[in-house]
Order: structure tokens, then C-alpha cells, then sequence
């Protein structure tokens, strides 16, 4: 008799959900308490986003993998509840821009390796590994956002998809990447790089 109430419940609860528009706050807040009808609107309009961007049924496996994100603590970094529609709405664009940027599915076969190619020298193996590093501890002392923006930016994102991923104009975007390059090359450890690269 519980499992029958239950499942009433739940088709109520989605039912309810769907029919009364529920705000972002609601909707957040029924995800917190683990209802199933907040989470299936959830799920509803990741879908409904990927398929407006034309990705027909990859965007249902899209829309799973960002409630799947969202239940394994990313709704944890949501900072304002009455922004959680925005919040999803940059999740499910970023999920969207990296299907369209990798669309090999999963099935596909590796690429093939030349295995005859030769290991690279030990002294290349350490100078490469001390640039790395190098290149790591300049951009730790850039700041969150710079490492942010250089990390999209060097990735292949256009200014325009970095600016509709970060919320923020075009041009704010052109000019975080122009000043984070700059920082890059002023930094005192760019010498390293630079001498370790040529």
C-alpha cells in the first residue's frame, strides 16, 4: 500500500510541478529535498535546451549527465537560489558547446598511435616537465577568472562562447583575455618559459 501511495505521490509531485510554473527558487529547493518532480523538471528543460540547439537525441544523454552532476554536489555551487534557472542554463550550454567541440562518441575507435616513434630524450622529458611547471605557477599567481579565461581561450572557445559561458559582453571578454596575456608575460617566470620553449 506505501509503494502505491509513493508512486501517487510522485506522478502528483510532477504533475504539480510542471503545471504550476514553479519559480527557480522552488524548483532548487524540491531538488535539495531529493523530490523526483523537481529533478524530472529539471531534466525537462536540459532537454528541452539541447533539442532548441538542435541536438535531437543527444540531447536527452546531455540533459542525464547534468542532473547526474548536479545530484554528485554541483547543486552545490549554487550561490543564489532564485538564479538556479540561469545556473542551468550555463550548464547546459557548456555541456552543449563541449558535445558540438568533441562529437566522437564513445564507440568510436582510438586513433591510431605510431608506436615506433621514439621516447623522447630523458633531458627534453625534464625540460618539458620543468615549462610545465612553470607555466602552472604563473598561472596560479594570475587569479581565479584569469586562469578562468586563458583556460577557455587556449581550449578553442570563441570570445563570444566564453562570454555567453562566463554571463559577461563580448568586449569584457576581449579585454580579460588581453590583460590575462599581458599578466602571462609580465609575470618574473615567464623568462623561464620562454627560454625553456626556444
Amino acid at each position: 500500500m506505501e509503494g502505491t501511495a509513493g508512486t501517487r505521490r510522485h506522478a502528483t509531485d510532477v504533475n504539480t510541478m510542471a503545471a504550476t510554473r514553479p519559480t527557480p527558487r522552488e524548483i532548487y529547493e524540491g531538488c535539495c529535498r531529493g523530490e523526483e518532480g523537481a529533478w524530472d523538471l529539471v531534466l525537462q528543460l536540459c532537454v528541452q535546451r539541447g533539442k532548441r540547439a538542435g541536438l535531437g537525441d543527444a540531447a536527452r544523454d546531455i540533459a542525464q549527465n547534468i542532473v547526474l552532476d548536479l545530484i554528485n554536489g554541483k547543486i552545490d555551487r549554487v550561490e543564489n537560489p532564485d538564479g538556479f534557472n540561469a545556473f542551468l542554463r550555463q550548464m547546459t550550454n557548456f555541456a552543449i558547446i563541449n558535445h558540438l567541440r568533441n562529437p566522437r562518441e564513445k564507440n568510436d575507435p582510438e586513433p591510431v598511435t605510431d608506436e615506433t616513434a621514439p621516447d623522447p630524450a630523458p633531458e627534453d622529458w625534464v625540460s618539458s616537465r620543468r615549462m610545465q611547471q612553470s607555466v602552472w605557477d604563473i598561472l596560479a599567481d594570475l587569479g581565479p577568472r584569469c586562469r578562468r579565461v586563458l583556460q577557455l581561450s587556449t581550449t578553442g572557445y570563441k570570445h563570444r562562447e566564453i562570454a555567453d559561458l562566463l554571463g559577461v559582453p563580448i568586449n569584457t571578454v576581449s579585454t580579460w583575455v588581453r590583460r590575462c596575456i599581458q599578466r602571462f608575460q609580465e609575470h618574473p617566470g615567464f623568462a623561464t618559459v620562454k627560454q625553456e620553449w626556444h
